[in-house]
């Protein structure tokens, strides 16, 4: 984010002023928020993340300031190091990380542009870029590019959001517009002010939320340290089979299962196979169940009307039969023998469905990002890449 720009001067003065009014201790230790000229932040495959920030006094100086030791200190002790690069430009990085060379970050925004913040995520055949940056039109745009069902999945959701904002009675989205199959833009509403407190609120309740998954439950398709971004705008609508939804378990504890019958509905489930209304449909092999095997586990596929997904079967487990109640959806994990659902807790009330996971927004199992599954989908019939048991 280059601040000597467009938006630049007028957002550093409102910072310095928020500053001189709440914290005025900064200013006189000399961390002057007016003064800075530059953000670079890289994060790269490998999970190397580094800072450079330009305009900041030496560290030795900001250490007399409030504060800021026992903030180093709480980075020291996560593996952080802050160290002065040159005369008035701090680097941030990972203690236990190469240092990446200058060349990392030479990048800037286009001429003109005082906002611009890019990030790139995913596997390279599937490799998803998010920009914002200031708009020849009043306010910001924001750019979505990556593979056509990607952007064609955010026009979608994009397009219900703009319906379901005008039905709450306020615009925060002025447009979706489709600049190619493979590009979006998003150019939210001018606003003279806006409560970003509230606003987070009503797109948490209301629009969407990213939800860290927690466990085994889901494997093979979702692990431990998963975060999935969960679509609100059919809420309270019965999800299609197959899908991954996320909902209110016993105690508020919020859990993510897969639906596999929907409402009136005879599900029959065995160790051979699962009947619906009467309808077979059996497992099958996949191309690691050989290999999961040999691990103790049993690994299958499962066609679920024209979709497909892998999950573990149980082969101690019992039968269980059901008739799905009106209104109700019955929900299993993909890890059968560890999963706690519908088998135990009954079928779920579509009004307790707090959305639809709709793809992996990013991976993080024990503290390092896992890139290859980031911007994974989650339709049934396209399993997260490198699904296969562990």
């Amino acid at each position: 984010m280059d601040l000597e720009r467009g938006l630049g001067p007028g957002f550093r003065q409102d910072l310095q002023a928020l500053v001189d009014e709440s914290l005025p201790d900064l200013t006189r230790c000399g961390l002057r928020p007016a003064d800075l000229r530059s953000l670079r932040l890289v994060v790269t495959p490998a999970s190397v993340v580094e800072a450079r920030v330009l305009g900041l006094p030496p560290l030795e100086q900001l250490r007399a300031c409030p504060f800021i030791p026992d903030l180093l200190a709480v980075a020291g002790s996560k593996g952080w190091l802050a160290a002065d690069e040159r005369p008035g430009a701090l680097r941030v990085r990972r203690a236990d990380a190469t240092p990446l060379g200058d060349e990392a970050f030479e990048f800037d925004a286009p001429a003109g542009r005082g906002l611009y913040l890019r990030a790139t995520a995913g596997p390279p055949d599937r490799r998803v870029t998010l920009t914002l940056e200031d708009s020849d039109e009043p306010g910001v745009l924001f750019r979505i590019e990556g593979p056509r069902d990607v952007v064609e999945g955010a026009g979608s959701w994009c397009e219900g959001a703009l319906r379901r904002q005008d039905s709450l009675g306020f615009r925060y989205i002025q447009e979706c517009r489709e600049a190619s199959p493979t590009t979006l833009e998003i150019l939210p509403s001018p606003q003279e002010s806006v409560d970003l407190a509230a606003l987070g609120a009503v797109l948490r309740d209301e629009f969407f939320e990213t939800f860290e998954v927690h466990g085994d439950s889901m494997l093979p398709t979702l692990r431990d340290g998963d975060v999935v971004f969960v679509d609100k705008l059919a809420r309270g609508e019965v999800p299609a089979r197959g899908a991954v939804v996320l909902f209110e378990g016993e105690g508020g504890k919020k859990l993510i299962k897969r639906v596999i019958a929907l409402p009136g509905e005879a599900l029959e489930l065995s160790p051979e196979g699962l009947h619906i209304d009467g309808r077979a449909l059996p497992p099958s092999a996949t191309g690691e169940t050989e290999a999961a095997s040999s691990c103790g586990v049993r690994l299958l596929a499962q066609p679920l009307d024209a979709s497909r997904f892998e999950f573990i079967a149980d082969s101690r487990a019992g039968s269980v039969s059901a008739r799905v109640p009106d209104g109700h959806v019955f929900v299993l994990g993909d890890n059968r023998p560890v999963s706690k659902d519908s088998r135990t807790i009954g079928p779920v009330d579509v009004r307790s469905l707090a959305g639809v996971a709709r793809f992996i927004a990013w991976s993080a199992p024990a503290g390092r990002v896992d890139w290859e599954r980031s911007t994974a989908a989650l339709d049934a019939a396209s399993p997260p890449p490198d699904a296969g048991a562990r």
